[in-house]
């Protein structure tokens, strides 16, 4: 007599012990018994995750690309938009983009993000295999901590089925589960938590499942639905704009899955896709940044995508800008694409000097400025090879005028927007610092080299060699003037090298401590070939005046640079100099309330000049004197004209009493 056995129940039997399971795991071992169990259990277990709200053998068939599962699941009445939702913590979020990158890039081949070899292509979906997160989705639906409890997702019961935690929101009904554009419902915010949703499509097409692809397009799903944090792409602000002034975005973008098929290099999914009518914007809303499929294309350097957009006039225009300016080139060169895309879109007839918006009104720049400006010296140098022209950066647009790469490479690199690098040993960063000193030096004299004027002007009238003086710049200062600047120029304010050097930047964006160093060597520089240190600027001020005249920005510094000149040779009969007002630095130092100012120039004239006034006539005495009594309770002024009025001046007569402000006379000693 045959054992007992479930398989010679009758049908009636057999499914009245199905209706009695209420855990899929039961179900799925239920259906593994025998073919004849398998052929009555599995079209249960999929409608009822389907009258569950549980569509995930719909995002692990499009992952893993088993067509039976997706068909099983589609006929099962899953609607074929199902969005997902999930939420994974950041580190885990950029790991699983960078196995998905990494995989379909280098193995063109789709990526087990947990790298679990159970995914195979001969597959069938059952609760067992969901479990394990083969959707690369990585569902919050994870095996409990817990090793006795039951597996949580497809292993709960119906009851727990409904719900999935607090950072995760689905359908949970059949009606919602089946409605035809499902709302999207995003988890609450979470601290270091990256809150992702997608379709099945989007992950057929991440991973390359052609054929799948084309069975969601046939059962209905949009061809252009949004994702959002699928991957790690963002907006492209501009590399410049991105160090100076991040552009913050309002939420992530919503990419279709023609971003997502050429985002990880599906280049054949890609142009299904656009066959079967894809639209090649690939952000999905009105508010996005108006990127194209060229433009992603050209960033992710994929030459054979770039080529079939543009011959096949899906996008025939080379110079398309998206809504930051951005065009193609731009991604391409922005990605260093140097072999790839780049040339291949120079040859289509893109523009090379395409000048792009920046974050500060009325202004444009180009790839070369900005490489310049940014201190990507190898990057500058293979866009001149490229045939960028040397004359043009920055620009203006209210005026036309503006700064050149030459001027751009002579100003401070512009700060990074990620950590600052941390070297080991003093002796590893003085390696770096002299390693990007030469090669600044090295593409300043290309620059030169390829057609940059050293006789170039901003809106200010300061040409590159006012420019590296001005901002202390050494390596570029030093490659000006062996290129054969004129060390004497002078801007619109009639003011020169030297001069500007002594100013200094104002306000300086990256303020160091180490300032005396770069200010001798500058000087150093440009005394050495040839700058004169008794110029005048158009108001008649000498280096002197320019010193003590910023009563603004007046610091412990500007002493030490003061003290430092005049020990210049020529620099000490400047303290008797006189401007257009008929000032002399004195005068000016006294009027900014700068004492000790005042006080380096009378000893340094005493000592050196014989002289100590310095060159002060009565005139000056009775007008500082006034000029103390405007603040008679500014003692130390009071004291200081005294004390230099070796002629007694202030003496001579009654008429030269000051009067208090209780309208009492006092006399000046």
């Amino acid at each position: 007599m045959a054992s007992p056995s479930l398989s010679l129940l009758p049908p009636e039997l057999v499914c009245f012990v199905i209706d009695h399971l209420d855990r899929f795991r039961d179900l799925s071992a239920l259906a593994r018994t025998d073919r004849r169990l398998y052929n009555i259990t599995n079209p249960v277990i999929y409608k009822r995750a389907v009258s569950q709200g549980d569509a995930w053998p719909l995002a692990w068939a499009a992952h893993c690309g088993i067509a039976g599962t997706l068909i099983k699941i589609l006929d099962a009445g899953v609607c074929p938009d199902f969005r997902f939702l999930d939420s994974l913590p950041l580190e885990d979020w950029k790991r699983v983009n960078a196995a998905a990158r990494f995989a379909a890039t280098v193995y063109n081949k789709p990526a087990n993000w947990d790298h679990d070899d159970n995914c195979e292509p001969t597959a069938e979906w059952s609760p067992e295999t969901e479990g394990s997160d083969h959707t690369g989705a990585g569902t919050t639906r994870q095996p409990s901590s817990n090793s006795s409890s039951e597996h949580a997702g497809w292993d709960q019961t119906a009851e727990d089925n409904t719900d999935l935690g607090s950072d995760i929101s689905m359908g949970e009904t059949e009606s919602d589960f089946d409605a035809e554009s499902p709302p999207l419902v995003w988890g609450p915010a979470v601290p270091s938590t990256v809150v992702r949703e997608y379709t099945a499509l989007h992950l057929a097409v991440q991973n390359g499942h052609n054929d799948i692809v084309e069975i969601l397009l046939d059962r209905g799903a949009p061809i252009d639905s949004a994702s959002s944090s699928l991957c790690e792409c963002t907006h492209q602000p501009g590399l410049l704009n991105n160090a100076e002034s991040p552009d913050v975005d309002h939420g992530p973008p919503c990419w279709t899955p023609l971003h997502i098929a050429i985002c990880h290099s599906r280049s054949d999914t890609a142009k299904l896709l656009l066959s079967r009518g894809a639209s090649h914007m690939m952000e999905y809303g009105d508010g996005g940044q108006s990127v194209t499929a060229l433009h992603h294309a050209s960033a992710m350097g994929l030459s054979e995508m770039v080529r079939y957009l543009v011959e096949n006039a899906i996008q025939a225009d080379t110079e398309v800008r998206d809504s930051k300016t951005l065009t193609p080139l731009y991604y391409a060169y922005a990605q260093r694409r140097w072999n790839s895309t780049l040339p291949l879109l120079l040859k289509l007839g893109a523009n090379i000097n395409v000048d792009i918006k920046l974050f500060l009104p009325y202004s444009t720049i180009t790839p070369l400025g900005e490489a310049c400006r940014l201190g990507h010296f190898d990057t500058a140098d293979r866009l001149l090879d490229l045939g960028a022209d040397a004359t043009r950066g920055y620009i203006a647009t209210n005026s036309g005028r503006g700064l050149s790469p030459l001027h751009m490479i002579c100003m401070p690199s512009a700060k990074s927007p990620g950590p600052p690098t941390i070297f080991k040993t003093t002796l590893e960063r003085l390696h770096a610092e002299l390693e990007a000193d030469q090669a600044r030096m090295a593409t300043t004299a290309k620059l030169i080299s390829k057609g940059a004027s050293l006789d170039a002007q901003d809106c200010s009238g300061d040409t590159p060699l006012i420019a590296a003086a001005q901002n202390r710049n050494v390596p570029a200062l030093r490659a000006v003037i062996k290129a054969g600047a004129d060390v004497n120029q002078r801007n619109l304010l009639g003011r020169s090298a030297l001069m500007q050097a002594i100013l200094g930047v104002q306000n300086p964006t990256t303020p160091t401590n180490d300032y005396l160093t770069p200010l001798t060597q500058t000087l150093r520089a440009l005394l050495d070939a040839g700058a004169s240190v008794s110029e005048r600027d158009a108001d008649g001020n000498t280096l002197l005046h320019l010193v003590v005249q910023d009563a603004l920005n007046w610091s412990s510094d500007k002493k030490v640079i003061l003290r430092f000149l005049l020990n210049i040779p020529g620099m000490v009969e400047l303290i008797s100099s006189r401007n257009k007002d008929n000032l002399t630095p004195l005068r000016l130092a006294f009027r900014a309330r700068k004492l000790e100012a005042c006080d380096i120039l009378i000893r340094r004239g005493c000592i050196r000049g014989g002289c100590l006034r310095g060159g002060l006539e009565p005139s000056d005495i009775l007008a500082m004197w006034a000029e103390a009594n405007e603040r008679p309770w500014d003692q130390d002024a009071l004291d200081f004209v005294l004390d230099i009025d070796d002629t007694r001046t202030l003496t001579a007569g009654q008429s030269t009493y000051a009067p208090l402000p209780s309208g009492k006379q006092r006399l000046p000693f």
